[in-house]
């Protein structure tokens, strides 16, 4: 069934055209991604779809009722019920005193239990653990109805869309099929441009020598010879002119063609920079920071505790527990030192936060960034260019930046300040795909220590060596990437699965005998002993008891 039909649509913002779409439609069975870099205008396309935002060009006509999942609104104060709260993990309480990432699911809550025909959705899972993440994808991928919803979250494009709506260079495209075969797609067109364009290099060079030879075959014809009579010198003059024409005329024929071919930009070639610590910053402790005997409580409330946890140098450590277990706060008593703590003597810790105040307003991003490094300017704006800000945009003032444009420089001016050992938290907010990416690599050539905490499982894969978790509590430490902690996990709960299904198994079979000893002892036989027949009820009944704690 149709549900958005949208026609000849231009959205611009004064001069500037923000995006053109000739044609786009929408069907009940669709799950659509809208990719694109940060202002691209992915959220300005999710209120056109709604009719939210009518200045713009063309038609778009929606049939059928929908509801939005928005990053700016706080949810309304109507209560789901005790039962629809539960399913989304929340409790039924007054929304002021729900964290960002309870918020975040009320908004959820809210949106999918009106069961509308189209579900809207602007990154949905800010703010949301990885648990939560992975649950919100379920629950889009069983929505029954259309889902449209604008994600930098890879694995949730994967496992959710069957179709990818990409914003460049003010163009909108529909590609079939989820992120990984959208990007497919986009590489065999990369591939396409370099094969092309070598073919555009090949045929200008044979089109400029070729014009070259007429040219010089032109000029090199020769004057009428002093010997020649009157009648010959003009019958030679004539032929080498008509001769000479004829080459003028191919050269400057082979001119237009070259001045009319399609130019064919050369594809650029990101090339890493490995970002090599200064003798001076070198730290060689085999281990960075230690917690030993650590402890966390607030007032009553206990937070977390370990025994003994050594973070190693040079390695990628990913902080990883559920909204609320206290990630943020052991970061913070790191950078602190806090008692339990032991810091490597020449570590120098450098703290990406989420508040980005580290940023001058009035200053640029260059200037912002060389105001606490050391390293030579051409180091810094080769490290800015990875990140994405090329020539001119090293020159833009902080007050002109996006949201993921201020996440980044930031993280540049941590980073690239004299530090070996780099926290940070919860990175990736508000940056594209590209961006993100961008990151990564930086981070993944950088010599120093990392520790970080991310729900951005991409991340975490690429990135990390290691892995502490707080979980119940307790700090957790495994030195293996994230997939061999997934590997374990997904063992643990299969093997808790089929111990589950024998206790379950058991404890039907149990009840059914109960009832067969309730019946035989209800009716007295002195044929059967009964004190046998009660014994066995007694053991039965502490039996199922105790299963029934276990289940």
């Amino acid at each position: 069934m149709l549900l958005i039909d949208a026609k000849d649509i231009k959205k611009s913002f004064g001069e500037r055209v923000l995006f053109e779409i000739p044609s786009l439609k929408i069907y009940s069975n669709d799950k659509v991604g809208i990719v694109g870099k940060n202002g691209s205008g992915k959220t300005t396309l999710l209120h056109l779809l709604q009719n939210r935002d009518m200045n713009h060009e063309g038609h778009i006509q929606i049939m059928g009722s929908f509801s939005y999942i928005t990053q700016l609104d706080t949810p309304t104060d109507e209560y789901l019920n005790a039962e629809e709260m539960s399913k989304y993990g929340l409790t039924h309480r007054k929304r002021e005193t729900m964290s960002g990432g309870e918020l975040t699911k009320l908004k959820i809550a809210q949106a999918l239990s009106s069961n509308q025909h189209i579900l809207f959705a602007d990154e949905p899972t800010c703010n949301l653990d990885i648990k939560a993440i992975h649950e919100l994808e379920n629950l889009l991928i069983d929505y029954v109805g259309a889902v449209v919803l604008v994600s930098h979250d890879k694995e949730l494009l994967n496992r959710v869309c069957n179709k990818i709506l990409e914003i460049e260079d003010q163009k909108v495209t529909v590609y079939k099929g989820n992120y990984t075969d959208y990007m497919h797609l986009k590489e065999e067109r990369e591939q396409r441009k370099h094969v092309e364009y070598e073919q555009y290099r090949k045929e200008r060079r044979r089109l400029e020598k070729a014009m070259m030879q007429k040219s010089s075959q032109a000029k090199a014809m020769k004057k009428t010879p002093s010997r020649m009579g009157n009648s010959e010198a003009r019958l030679h003059k004539r032929s080498v002119g008509v001769k000479k024409a004829k080459l003028e005329k191919n050269a400057l024929a082979i001119k237009k063609r070259i001045e009319q071919m399609e130019i064919k930009e050369k594809p650029k070639i990101q090339k890493a920079t490995k970002i090599t610590l200064p003798e001076y910053l070198r730290v060689y402790s085999k281990t960075v920071v230690e917690l030993e005997n650590l402890h966390k409580s607030f007032g009553s409330r206990h937070l977390f505790s370990c025994k003994t946890i050594r973070i190693k140098n040079n390695k990628k450590t990913a902080l990883l527990g559920d909204n609320g277990t206290g990630k943020t706060t052991l970061l913070d008593m790191i950078i602190k030192g806090s008692e339990g703590i032991r810091l490597a003597p020449k570590a120098v810790f450098g703290y990406f936060k989420q508040n980005l105040k580290n940023l001058e307003e009035d200053k640029s991003i260059l200037e912002n960034v060389m105001s606490t490094t050391t390293m030579k300017e051409e180091i810094v704006r080769t490290v800015l260019g990875r990140l994405l800000f090329r020539k001119q945009d090293v020159f833009k003032k902080i007050e002109q930046l996006s949201g993921g444009e201020r996440v980044k420089a930031s993280f540049a001016k941590v980073f690239l300040s004299d530090i070996n050992v780099l926290l940070m938290d919860e990175p990736t907010n508000y940056l594209d795909i590209e961006s993100r990416a961008a990151l990564m690599q930086v981070l993944k050539d950088y010599e120093g220590a990392v520790i970080f905490v991310t729900h951005d499982r991409e991340f975490i894969h690429y990135l990390a060596d290691e892995i502490i978790e707080i979980k119940d509590g307790q700090l957790t430490y495994y030195p293996y990437p994230y997939s061999y902690v997934l590997e374990k996990v997904d063992t643990h709960k299969n093997k808790k699965c089929h111990q589950n299904k024998q206790l379950l198994e058991e404890k039907i079979q149990l009840e059914n005998r109960l009832n067969y000893l309730v019946g035989r002892l209800s009716i007295p036989d002195g044929k059967r002993d009964m004190k046998v027949l009660d014994k066995e009820y007694q053991e039965v009944l502490i039996r199922l008891k105790e299963l029934r704690k276990l289940l």
